[in-house]
């Protein structure tokens, strides 16, 4: 029995089909975690040590062995069991091990990561780290709520919700490594005290990551059914995800914009003000959005993608104005230069 919002859209439980495979998936992603967070850990080294050569290699190598383990366990070809959906995620926990396994061969015999662990450069980097999580689980998590009131509105609305939000993630990794190239050359004016470069660094990646997410914001809006047969082959699927493009085109430079600017402020040291511009932007603004207009006001999963686009471009404006405030002044490294603290 479903049950409906007043004047709004009708809710319901996820159909068992769909929350049985999910479940599964979500067991099956599990072994992940733990490469997955040790990868990162030696992304963000090697990012800044600028050896790129290896990273490039584990996501070709990662993402090649995705695409065929994907067709051989959630299609049972190549004589592997066929698992539907589980399979991808089964798939994913073995590739995120190939990439961290990867990154570590490529450490051996190069320079020592670390000479030995010290109680303050231990507070240092959880003073910087722990806000770019829960920046990041912000984020991440009213993705996954609005995915969630997705799927209660039905399995179309979710089908064209995964749909859109597949093509959507894809541009934005675009956005995400245009941020971390300018975390990398933020860092390193900051390092040198050229406050100037910085800012110019800066607003280069802001420049990067509008342009790189204005052509995905065309193509989504010209060629939207296009798109979307890339993912579904039914009809009443790819005509509920066309809508959702539209609303997707609108938000992409939002999207890139917001992206960059949590990376430049990360090279800057500021992770703090990223997190609470996503508490806020998200929270504060797009979800209540989202459920004013999904559910209340009836639009479904169109509304919800709107409160996504709100929050987005809350969080863009927030980091954005942050950064060209804190550039304007000169940013002072949190880590003196060895030669610095020898002389002092």
């Amino acid at each position: 029995m479903q049950r409906r919002c007043p004047g709004g859209a009708a809710l319901g439980p996820a159909a068992p089909e769909v929350a049985r495979d999910a479940s599964l998936f979500l067991w099956y992603r599990l072994p992940s975690l733990w490469p997955m967070l040790a990868y990162a850990g030696l992304r963000s080294y090697l990012q800044a040590a600028h050896r790129l050569r290896a990273l490039v290699i584990s996501t070709v190598l990662a993402n090649v062995a995705n695409l065929l383990l994907d067709v051989g366990l959630v299609f049972g070809r190549a004589g592997l069991p066929r698992m539907g959906a589980p399979g991808a995620g089964l798939a994913t926990s073995l590739c995120a091990l190939l990439q961290f396994a990867v990154l570590a061969l490529s450490l051996r015999g190069g320079a020592p990561v670390a000479r030995g662990i010290r109680a303050a450069d231990q507070r240092k980097s959880l003073s910087l780290g722990i806000p770019i999580g829960l920046q990041l689980g912000a984020e991440v998590g009213i993705f996954a709520l609005v995915g969630l009131l997705a799927g209660r509105l039905g399995q179309r609305p979710l089908a064209a919700h995964q749909v859109a939000i597949s093509l959507a993630s894809f541009t934005f990794c675009f956005a995400v490594g245009v941020g971390m190239a300018g975390t990398v050359r933020v860092g390193w004016a900051v390092g040198a005290r050229d406050t100037p470069a910085a800012r110019r660094s800066g607003l280069t990646a802001f420049a990067g990551g509008a342009g790189v997410m204005s052509v995905a914001a065309l193509a989504f809006w010209l060629v939207p059914r296009a798109l979307a047969r890339l993912l579904s082959d039914q009809e009443e699927v790819i005509s509920a995800a066309v809508p959702l493009f539209a609303v997707c085109a609108v938000f992409q430079i939002s999207d890139g914009i917001q992206a960059v600017g949590a990376g430049v402020l990360r090279g800057a040291g500021d992770t703090r003000f990223a997190f609470l511009a996503n508490l806020f932007g998200h929270y504060l603004v797009g979800l209540p959005v989202a459920i004013l207009l999904g559910l209340h006001l009836g639009l479904g999963v169109i509304g919800l993608w709107w409160g996504l686009c709100a929050g987005l471009t809350a969080v863009a404006v927030a980091l954005l104005t942050r950064f060209l405030r804190l550039s304007a002044r000169e940013i002072v490294p949190l880590e003196a230069h060895p030669a610095q603290a020898l002389g002092e």
